[in-house]
């Protein structure tokens, strides 16, 4: 599948809307997404795919594995 630039820019602010904890970009000069988890400012999680679904495959195989990191207080 060829994602046009501007396609890839919607799909990414839809995925970021979508995903709450990530920031996700689409980087038109390596043709495909990253996202960036938000959730454990110790660790860097990112993750790069060709395509959307890719995408959120691996986004949700990292939550499941690491998970976010819930804050409490008390």
């Amino acid at each position: 599948m060829v994602i046009r630039d501007t396609e890839g820019r919607a799909l990414a602010a839809t995925l970021q809307r979508r995903n709450p904890g990530w920031l996700i970009m689409w980087s038109p000069w390596r043709r495909g997404f990253s996202a960036f988890a938000c959730w454990n400012p110790g660790r860097s999680i990112v993750i790069d795919a060709r395509g959307p679904e890719e995408l959120l495959h691996l986004m949700l195989t990292e939550e499941m594995t690491t998970g976010p990191v819930s804050s409490s207080s008390g």
